[in-house]
């Protein structure tokens, strides 16, 4: 939510609630494309899910209201898939709602939680959930979509990434701690100090993870410092290299990896690229955000396109770019206010 003090100056000049209508449209999910998960504003409940079908070319900006006719929620954050069911993280209602992949209908939905950010799927009976203020994971059953437990760890959680039997969980919010889990236990396993602010987690080719640390900001009470980029062996957390930002105002985000697991990309203010072989930080971008406020990133590992999204000026409907491996731009979409997450359809 770095929009929200910017949004709270403007919220008495916007109004942006959407209300039930009584007329779903059907629709249809194609195989191949990708959801963008719009967070909308912060306690204005206008947040969207669009969704690109790649075979037929075709843009839906908010395929959850077209389906369902009603709203997402307040401050939706993030969405996995797992066979036909899709899970949105709906940040500020404190809710997971379920999807149908199909046609994209409600399901049911998952409560109890604080301010849940990410759900990572273990298996058919088994997830867990992030989360920005309760300093617990959140343990789900699957089978009957209920809290089924908490993995106390003391730390407020962020990004989660899944790699041989193991959760690695990134400690965001005015912390530097990743820490490992078995993943069907639950069990603490390992834990490491990073640079300040962990926001993203991936896993390269060689198993070897990669941390992607903000640095936190000026005037915090935690401090700040120059963000880094780490990497680590994922069986017991030690450091393999690191590499500091030059700059204190660098602020990088969304670390992302290419489907052959050897390159990084990231965002810092430009997107920037980076292969796992490299001993030092890219000094050019890869793609120039040229005016844009870039906000969300991911690589599609089938096609290796890049794909990223603006949020403008955090009121109006961003957009949402489609750049090929080389970096030239194919297609732009309109998507609603402000699209963090996206997620790829894998079938």
């Amino acid at each position: 939510m770095r929009y929200f003090l910017f949004i709270f100056g403007l919220v008495f000049l916007f109004t942006s609630c959407r209300k039930k209508t009584e007329n779903p449209t059907p629709v249809t999910i194609n195989k191949h494309g990708f959801f963008v998960v719009n967070e909308g504003n912060y306690t204005w409940a206008n947040s969207s899910l669009s969704f690109y079908d790649e075979t037929n070319d075709k843009f839906y900006q908010d395929i959850f209201y077209d389906a369902n006719a009603v709203p997402l929620g307040d401050v939706a954050y993030s969405m996995t898939i797992y066979k036909d069911k899709g899970y949105i993280v709906v940040n500020n209602s404190g809710i997971i709602y379920m999807v149908n992949m199909s046609d994209m209908k409600f399901l049911g939905k998952i409560t109890g939680f604080c301010s849940p950010r990410q759900m990572l799927i273990v298996n058919d009976s088994l997830a867990y959930v992030s989360d920005l203020y309760d300093t617990r994971i959140t343990i789900i059953n699957l089978l009957t979509n209920t809290i089924s437990g908490y993995v106390p760890v003391g730390h407020t959680t962020e990004k989660m990434i899944l790699l041989s039997g193991k959760i690695f969980v990134v400690c965001w919010s005015y912390e530097n701690l990743i820490f490992s889990l078995d993943a069907l236990t639950g069990n603490k396993l390992d834990s490491a100090i990073t640079g300040k602010q962990p926001n993203s987690i991936v896993a390269d080719k060689n198993g070897n993870l990669w941390v992607l640390c903000d640095g936190g900001f000026s005037g915090s009470q935690y401090g700040q410092e120059n963000a880094s980029l780490w990497c680590l062996n994922s069986t017991n957390l030690s450091e393999i290299k690191h590499f500091i930002f030059p700059n204190i105002q660098s602020s990088p985000t969304h670390l992302c990896i290419n489907g052959s697991y050897d390159t990084l990309f990231f965002i810092n203010n430009d997107i920037f690229k980076i292969a796992i072989s490299e001993d030092s930080l890219p000094v050019m971008p890869a793609i120039a955000a040229i005016e844009r406020n870039f906000y969300g990133l991911t690589i599609n590992p089938i096609t290796g396109d890049i794909i990223v999204t603006n949020a403008k000026n955090y009121v109006a409907n961003g957009e949402v770019f489609i750049y090929n491996i080389n970096g030239l731009l194919k297609k732009t979409f309109t998507t609603g206010v402000n699209p963090g997450w996206v997620e790829i359809l894998k079938n």
